[in-house]
This record gives C-alpha cells, sequence and structure tokens, in this order.
C-alpha cells in the first residue's frame, strides 16, 4: 500500500485532498498493542505510518476497525488522528449467515425443550493453544459425558482426521462459522476457548470471535476461556451470563489463576446429574432466548451505525 500511495500521483493528491481515505480492517483474532499507540500496533503499520509522514499527508483519513473490545483504552488517541473503531467481523458475518432464520432457530428451540440431552458440555477446539490445552487435558481426565473435538488430540466430532490439517476446518465446517446444530441440541452448555487468552502487558488485547456468537444463537449457557474481564464486557454489550451453573468469579483473575478457578469451577458442574443439569438449563431459558433475539437486535444496530460512521468518515 505504502507503494502504491507513493507511485500514484492521483491517490496522493486525494488523500491529500481528503478525497480519498484509507480503511484498515484489521480482522485477526489475536492482536496486541505494545505502548498504546497505533503506530507501534504493527511494523507493517508503522512503515505505512511514516511514509504519510513522508508524503505530508494527514492521518486523519485513516480509519482504522479493530476486532480488540479494547480498542478504546488501548490506543491513546492524543498520540494519533487516526480514526480508529471497533468492528467485530465474526460477529457481523455470522449474521450475514442466519439472519434470515431468527424465527426458524427459534422454532427447532421451542420443538426441542421437552428433550432430555445426552451430554453435559460441548467444547471445540481447532488451533492449539496453552490454554486450549489446559482445558482439553482436563476434560479428557474428568472422563465426563461430552462432546470434545481437538485437533491437537486428534479428537473429531463431525468425520475421519482429514490428510491434511489444511482441510479440518472445512470438514468441520460446524467450527467455524456454520453448526451442527444437533451439538447443541444434545448438550447443555458450552466451554469456549476463544482465540486469545492472555492479558499480559504486551497484549492488551480482548476479543470476541465466532466461538462465542455460535453458543448464543444456539440457546447455550457458556463458561468462556478468554482474556480477563470477558464476561463483564459480554454484559456491558447487552447479553447475560450464567452464574447458576459456573463460579464466575475467575472472570476477574489473572492468566495463571483464572484456568484454576475455571476448572474448579467446572469440577463443581460436573458433580450434577443430568437431570439437575437439565432443571438448571430451563430455569435460565429467559436468558438463552434474551441472548439469543439480543445478538440479531446488536447486528441490526451495528450495521445502520456503522454505515452513518463511514458516510461521516467519508464527507468529514
Amino acid at each position: 500500500l505504502s507503494e502504491t500511495i507513493k507511485s500514484s500521483p492521483r491517490i496522493l493528491e486525494g488523500l491529500k485532498s481528503g478525497n480519498a481515505k484509507i480503511l484498515i480492517n484489521r480482522i485477526a483474532e489475536e492482536d496486541s498493542i505494545i505502548d498504546g499507540t497505533i503506530e507501534k500496533y504493527e511494523p507493517r503499520y508503522k512503515c505505512l505510518f511514516q511514509v504519510l509522514d513522508e508524503l505530508n499527508v494527514n492521518k486523519s483519513n485513516i480509519l482504522f476497525l479493530s476486532m480488540n473490545c479494547l480498542t478504546d483504552e488501548a490506543i491513546d488517541f492524543n498520540k494519533s488522528d487516526i480514526d480508529v473503531r471497533y468492528h467485530n467481523f465474526t460477529q457481523m458475518n455470522l449474521y450475514s449467515i442466519i439472519k434470515d432464520k431468527e424465527d426458524l432457530y427459534r422454532e427447532e428451540f421451542e420443538k426441542c425443550k421437552t428433550l432430555l440431552r445426552k451430554y453435559y458440555y460441548l467444547c471445540y477446539n481447532n488451533q492449539p493453544s496453552e490454554h486450549r490445552k489446559v482445558i482439553v487435558d482436563f476434560l479428557l481426565n474428568k472422563k465426563v459425558k461430552g462432546l470434545l473435538s481437538s485437533t491437537e488430540h486428534n479428537i473429531f466430532l463431525d468425520s475421519n482426521p482429514p490428510t491434511k490439517i489444511e482441510s479440518w476446518s472445512q470438514n468441520n465446517l460446524n467450527l467455524y462459522y456454520y453448526v451442527n446444530q444437533d451439538h447443541y441440541r444434545d448438550s447443555y452448555f458450552s466451554i469456549v476457548t476463544e482465540s486469545h487468552y492472555s492479558d499480559s502487558v504486551n497484549s492488551l488485547y480482548m476479543g470476541f470471535s465466532e466461538k462465542i456468537w455460535k453458543p448464543i444463537v444456539n440457546f447455550h449457557p457458556f463458561l468462556l476461556v478468554g482474556a480477563r474481564n470477558s464476561l463483564s464486557k459480554l454484559r456491558e454489550f447487552g447479553f447475560e451470563t450464567f452464574p447458576e451453573l459456573f463460579d464466575e468469579s475467575y472472570d476477574e483473575s489473572d492468566d495463571v489463576e483464572r484456568l484454576n478457578d475455571i476448572t474448579n469451577g467446572l469440577d463443581r458442574t460436573f458433580l450434577m446429574s443430568i437431570d439437575e443439569l437439565s432443571n438448571i438449563y430451563y430455569s435460565v431459558e429467559e436468558k438463552l432466548i434474551h441472548n439469543f433475539h439480543h445478538f440479531f437486535r446488536l447486528c441490526e444496530n451495528e450495521t445502520k451505525e456503522f454505515e452513518r460512521y463511514l458516510l461521516n468518515f467519508c464527507y468529514k
């Protein structure tokens, strides 16, 4: 992009006059911000910003979209003229796939309400990571009846292991935006191992991927293995969480203690019988229904607000 700008007088003139804009849509799920300034976000961006400075281009013509829920806290706007906005592409992509199925999903949920489910939990794990390994090892050791997948442990739910690991997500489409709804209907809650877990100084990041949106749109309570205060942020977004099933104090713990608190809490949840679990599940039915419909309303509002934001950015 830097070379394109330098080699194109038309683009350069457009950027200087404000008739051209740069949109950086950062869709990666594991960003980190080093010292609170967007210039230090990643070397590739630093290089672009340096070129713009050399060419005397006003950086207010740049809009930076990030999945980082901490964008407002993590980036010091006083050190940058760049417009920065939180925008969750996984949330919006899932919405684009199921936006016409809200009534259908709700009807299916109502039909299945009388059925006793076979499994305690559902836990999907694709790319290996340290926090996922801890959770998967814990679940394997507990031997509680659940639906578990893990590439690292060669455990697959929807198919035999593929020949090439790159094709695994294709063979298990439910692990990305598409879902195998039978997995949700056959289990009572999801253990969500998010893409990002660490809350260290050099990883000031909290992001929500499709991993948390899928249980929400499939009427599942969830325990979230993610960054510290992730549950708090979801509640801030208007979603309900489930202290009826889990001790949610883990949300405030640091990296090491959070995993310990999560597994200790699961130990207590696993002491319940399937009947007890079923009773609790239906006691939180209003929360499940609220979360489900709130997802659609949130996405509808984001679509409208984002359109307005882009128009204002383009014509400012």
